[in-house]
């Protein structure tokens, strides 16, 4: 299993699979996490680049994705609707002949949700303290329902011998019940799962960017330190970093790394926290910079 990956959301399949990437990324020896979307990835498309891949030792990890509708990403919240979504990706890769050895679920939630916060954050507006945010009995139901359907999708993927692992919010940061009462306000599923790799979004560019000047650069390293230390306690060996950003994602305007001396630095951080996996997003942010190359070097360096 590759000890190092890097994550794809934005970039087009036929660059991806471009014998010139596919090469780029074999060099150094990661994985390839390719996010699909079941309403718009062509599934013909995918099964080539999985192919593509194969042919040049690129382990691939697939990424299911929602509509923005249904709230791009995995929850309590939409549960349901995510388990159903990946069983049909898998479904049409299998009916293609394609196996899928890995699929990485991304935890976070809803992105309407996840965009008004991240509004009030760069407007430096406070966190309402009114009640409004307490969920009803309906919607705790709703929640329950939600993170039942993720844990038995996540069973029976496992069952069947694919390799689960899950991006996730670092509440785990907090530590304790804190962490615990914020997973459960913000619709995050159980993860007693026993994820592989289980990756902390760690993204020290957009720490400091999206606080437009309350976390300087070297607070955004002692929190990734801090993050990255609790990664370990909390996961164990299955702890993983995923670090960044290198370009922009569904959100449109992440805060990225102003050159590859920062990427640098949280590589020791993580390294020196006891961290033994990392991840970096993204692949089109990778290939649009200057020398793509040392990006990849600082990663696995």
């Amino acid at each position: 299993m590759p000890r190092n990956a890097l994550w794809s959301e934005l970039l087009p399949l036929e660059i991806v699979r471009d014998p010139a990437t596919l090469r780029l990324v074999a060099r150094f020896g990661l994985e390839l996490r390719l996010a699909c979307f079941a309403e718009t990835t062509s599934f013909d498309e995918l099964a080539l680049t999985l192919e593509r891949a194969r042919a040049h030792d690129v382990e691939v990890a697939l990424w299911p994705m929602l509509s923005n509708d249904e709230g791009r990403w995995a929850s309590a919240h939409n549960g349901e609707a995510f388990a159903r979504n990946a069983r049909r990706v898998i479904a049409e890769m299998r009916a293609r002949s394609c196996a899928v050895r890995a699929l990485m679920v991304d935890i976070e939630p809803p992105i309407d949700v996840m965009s008004r916060w991240l509004a009030r954050a760069k407007a430096r507006v406070p966190r309402r303290t009114d009640g409004a945010a307490t969920p009803s009995v309906p919607e705790i139901e709703q929640r329950l329902e939600g993170d039942r359907a993720l844990v038995a999708l996540f069973d029976e993927l496992i069952d069947e011998g694919v390799r689960v692992g899950a991006a996730v919010v670092p509440t785990h940061v907090l530590g304790g019940t804190v962490g615990r009462g914020l997973e459960w306000l913000l619709g995050l599923p159980n993860d007693d799962v026993a994820y592989e790799p289980a990756s902390s979004m760690l993204y020290s560019s957009m720490m400091e960017g999206y606080s437009r000047g309350w976390i300087s650069r070297m607070r955004a390293k002692s929190l990734l330190e801090r993050g990255a230390k609790r990664a370990v306690s909390r996961f164990g060996s299955r702890a993983e970093i995923s670090l960044g950003v290198v370009g922009t994602g569904a959100l449109g305007d992440e805060p990225t790394y102003r050159d590859v001396r920062e990427l640098h630095e949280d590589v020791e951080i993580a390294r020196s926290a006891g961290v033994s996996r990392l991840a970096l997003f993204d692949l089109r942010g990778v290939l649009e910079r200057s020398s793509p190359e040392a990006w990849l070097e600082a990663l696995t360096s």
